[in-house]
């Protein structure tokens, strides 16, 4: 019934995976009507979310508010927006209240960890994934395991991290978030050829997504322009790019190849593909 807005959220949170909607039942009112018209409305405020515009929907979701007092999906909508404008006091408010009126609701909590961790509270965050982690029926378990890895990056501590982007991998082998940050894992630790593969994978996982594709385009320009340009090229030429994305790469299009067929081009190799 509900849509995943996992690519969307990345803009504002970038590795966090936050979550909109988690199941039919919005309101402890238990009223169709109610529900349907809270879905519509916080459908509205996510659709000018995902044109990353926090600005425009926080005046709309704090008015839902204050009618409809303790909503939990407004709430956590609230502290989505207000994640998204960098007000973490605000963010950690409303989502925390979301989730102790709907304890039981998982997205609720893994937004409030992904909040955590904005906060570089990251014990706090595994604290609590560890108790969501007890559900044994939720059946996304890979975004539990991309939090704790998240938690474990933020602290250095890259062989957890690592462990628990795999766990995640082996629970969701075309998940995006956590193949994104095994190949920015893999940089960190100099392994370029790994890293190379995991962005190749990502790009396949998510065609769509700027992240990936510019990662490649910067590991094949040095020795491999042609390819680098290619690769920007066909993401460019892909209709459901948004267009920031696509001005974007359009711009690095053209500082890479001048950067790299120019005589005085600095080549200085990442890695041997």
């Amino acid at each position: 019934m509900f849509r995943d807005y996992s690519k969307a959220t990345q803009i504002f949170c970038a590795g966090f995976f936050l979550f909109f909607f988690s199941s039919c039942q919005i309101s402890p009112k238990k009223d169709p009507d109610f529900e349907e018209m809270i879905e519509t409305k916080i459908l509205l405020a996510q659709s000018k979310l995902e044109q990353a515009k926090p600005h425009a929907v926080l005046p709309e979701l704090r008015a839902l508010d204050l009618k409809y007092p303790n909503t939990p999906m407004v709430l956590n909508m609230l502290g989505l927006v207000h994640l998204a404008l960098k007000n973490y006091k605000k963010a950690l408010e409303n989502t925390k209240k979301a989730y102790l009126l709907e304890p039981k609701k998982i997205a609720f909590g893994l937004n409030l960890s992904s909040i955590y961790l904005s906060l570089g509270k990251t014990e706090i965050a595994r604290k609590l994934l560890a108790e969501l982690a007890k559900d044994e029926t939720y059946p996304y378990r890979e975004r539990i395991f991309h939090n704790v890895a998240l938690s474990y990056e933020k602290e250095n501590r890259l062989e957890d991290a690592q462990n628990y982007y795999e766990a995640a991998l082996v629970e969701n082998p075309v998940y995006y978030l956590s193949m994104v940050g095994l190949a920015k894992l893999y940089e960190k630790r100099s392994l370029f050829k790994k890293a190379f593969q995991a962005y190749k994978k990502a790009s396949d996982f998510c065609p769509t997504c700027y992240e990936p594709r510019v990662k490649l385009a910067e590991i094949y320009a040095p020795s491999k322009i042609a390819e680098a340009l290619r690769v920007l090229d066909s993401f460019i030429g892909i209709q459901e790019v948004t267009e920031v994305d696509r001005r974007k790469a359009r711009q690095l299009r053209g500082e890479l190849e001048k950067k790299y067929t120019a005589p005085e081009g600095v080549r200085s190799e990442k890695v041997q593909l």
